[in-house]
């Protein structure tokens, strides 16, 4: 069977490698800024060329090549499954869009479990990473009472714009990190991960071309325990990066580059993967034009620039951006947008279902999911053998024919037809009858169907039990007068 997945292929290999090339220049001679001197001691027992007055890294050309073609830790190497298209949900905000008030509010102790209560319910959302945060919860803890609640009530893993699940995203430390570490190997049972799990932390750059202190020697820990660190940045075109796509994504390019040499000058065998997700300015703004055309073309661009490579990238490839502050029709066609093409382009998958701008929203959350499956199902294609042209069936029922009752339709119904769950293809009469809702209302009373109905628990009482054991040590380390019951709810 033909699929529509990856069959969207801009630019040839000319053209990506002279952006490579680029990138391997800009390493090479302006280098990057490097703030540990841990890890520019490293480097300087690599063949990079350190500069520790101005802590300037410069990488030969031929080390990157090296790297990048040795570089046994790199997920991104394993081929993607034809056909492969995911969307998940990771807003990690600390504000919920609530369709009572028409507005946005601060997140609730219950929206950290009623949000992976509804990713659960919703076919066509894949995987979810940090869904919402919340202010109330004390730093170095975020992270584990986040994951602890969208475990026990959700078993879809992976996902998120910031790599996998779980991953690090609210708190960026060290001891936040090793208390997320000891909250998943609770409840697995054990006291110590093994190489392939998804515990990981997003290693960003602060773009144009440096590298943070904090951010580096987080990463260097994530490696010495044996987990995974994903790469990449935030690089705005516009302002971190001159206006156009092709140097937008050279300098991310180079970003990811130096990332490489980095993780594995480190440890050779360091776990890592590549992120793609740059930004554009809108200029009348000044504010990042999420959403935007230009968003979509930078997710393209990068992805290709990997692809050419040889990279197949495992994470979430872009992120579901939307200008709009409400589940709104500009929400939905920028989402469509961007999931479609990209989908288009070959992305494994897309991160950001029910996210708007600066908010999360469970009714968009719904939207999202009608959307997934309206791609998914566009992305299968048409199959075309003798038995679906039914050429015998056309010459049989002939002029004037019924194929209601045909066999080609009878045998190929759920294969063809895609029945929508939110939206409405009744007749105007049918659907005043129905009490004429539009999409929003009705998205409102699946989350409601969802919520109303028994909260799923998908881990036993002693997991739980240990689970929170470690959140306890944590409160008792980091925040000893903070009362975390609120935010630890038995289910």
């Amino acid at each position: 069977m033909t699929t529509l997945h990856g069959m969207l292929r801009p630019w040839d290999e000319g053209e990506l490698e002279k952006i490579h090339q680029a990138s391997l220049r800009v390493l090479q001679r302006t280098g990057v800024r490097v703030a540990s001197d841990a890890i520019l001691e490293i480097l300087e027992a690599s063949d990079a060329k350190v500069d520790r007055d101005s802590r300037t890294v410069r990488f030969p050309a031929d080390m990157v090549q090296d790297r990048l073609e040795n570089s046994p830790g790199c997920w991104d190497r394993a081929p993607a499954e034809s056909g492969e298209f995911s969307v998940t949900a990771d807003a990690g905000c600390p504000m919920v869009w609530d369709y009572d008030l028409r507005r946005s509010r601060p997140a609730q102790p219950k929206d950290l479990v009623d949000l992976p209560r509804l990713v659960q319910a919703l076919p066509n959302i894949d995987g979810a990473g940090c869904l919402v945060a919340s202010d109330g919860i004390p730093d170095n803890l975020a992270d584990a009472i986040i994951y602890r609640n969208r475990m026990i009530h959700c078993t879809k893993g992976g996902g998120g714009g910031l790599g996998r699940f779980p991953s690090l995203c609210y708190r960026m430390s060290v001891e936040a990190f090793d208390v997320l570490y000891d909250l998943i190997a609770a409840a697995e049972g054990t006291t110590q991960l093994g190489p392939t799990h998804d515990l990981s932390f997003f290693m960003g750059v602060s773009s144009p071309l440096r590298w943070g202190r904090h951010e580096l020697e987080i990463a260097k820990h994530v490696i010495e325990r044996g987990q995974v660190v994903g790469i990449g940045g935030n690089c705005i075109c516009g302002i971190q990066s001159p206006i156009t796509p092709a140097a937008n994504v050279m300098i991310d390019h180079a970003e990811r580059l130096s990332g490489l040499c980095i993780i594995t000058s480190i440890d050779p065998n360091g776990r890592f993967y590549f992120c793609n997700h740059t930004y554009a300015l809108d200029m009348r703004s000044g504010d990042i034009a999420s959403g935007s055309p230009e968003q979509t073309l930078l997710a393209l661009l990068g992805k290709r620039l990997l692809e050419h490579l040889g990279f197949n990238l495992v994470v979430s490839h872009p992120i579901l951006d939307t200008g709009s502050h409400v589940p709104d029709v500009q929400a939905a066609v920028e989402k469509a947008m961007y999931m479609l093409l990209t989908a288009l382009g070959g992305a494994r998958s897309i991160g950001g279902a029910g996210q708007l701008k600066e908010v999360i929203c469970y009714e968009q959350m719904v939207i999202d999911n009608e959307i997934s499956g309206y791609i998914k199902h566009l992305l299968k294609g048409a199959d075309i053998r003798d038995d679906t042209i039914a050429l015998d069936s056309v010459c049989e029922l002939g002029i004037g024919g019924n194929f209601l009752t045909a066999e080609a339709t009878i045998e190929f119904l759920r294969e063809c037809y895609h029945p929508p769950q939110l939206f409405y293809r009744k007749r105007m009469s049918e659907w005043i009858q129905d009490g004429a809702k539009d999409t929003l209302e009705v998205a409102h009373e699946k989350v409601r169907q969802i919520l109303s109905s028994e909260t799923p628990v998908f881990l036993d009482d002693d997991r739980i039990a240990a689970m929170d054991e470690v959140v306890e040590q944590a409160r008792r380390r980091f925040a000893p007068d903070w009362d975390a019951s609120p935010f630890l709810p038995m289910p």
